[in-house]
């Protein structure tokens, strides 16, 4: 039934956030919004924005936009931390380098993936090396 299409739509897009396509995610996404609102299917509607918001998707088709390393603001510890992210090492591992408790590492580590705009702590590392926050990061941990 095209009651069930909306439906369908958000559960792919579910299934395609947890593979890792964030591209084909959002783009069926966006195609269960569109299904929703033609049916009135609020619940899929509630299901769907908060995926989004979860997977730092847009619903509007448009790629959610990422800084680049002149207008992403990390604090020094964030950067600190985005650099351990990136040599792979897991939240406790980053509070016993950096002397915090493993929480304030997670705490760290979800303020930085909100700032790139990103869902994973890879896509994380990814998107700091590509726009140079890697290289800041190494430069500002070697200050006193």
């Amino acid at each position: 039934p095209a009651a069930l299409a909306p439906y369908t739509a958000l559960r792919l897009a579910e299934a395609r956030v947890a593979a890792g396509d964030r591209p084909g995610a959002q783009d069926t996404l966006v195609v269960a919004v569109a299904e929703a609102t033609t049916l009135g299917a609020g619940l899929v509607l509630d299901g769907a924005r908060a995926l989004a918001e979860r997977a730092s998707l847009n619903l509007d088709g448009r790629p959610r936009a990422r800084g680049t390393s002149g207008s992403i603001e990390l604090t020094a510890r964030e950067r600190q931390v985005l650099q351990l992210i990136a040599e792979g090492l897991s939240n406790r591992q980053i509070g016993e380098r950096l002397f915090i408790s493993a929480k304030t590492a997670s705490v760290h580590v979800s303020a930085i993936l909100r700032k790139l705009g990103v869902a994973t702590r890879t896509e994380a590392a990814m998107v700091a090396g590509a726009s140079g926050l890697l290289a800041a990061s190494a430069r500002h941990a070697d200050r006193p």
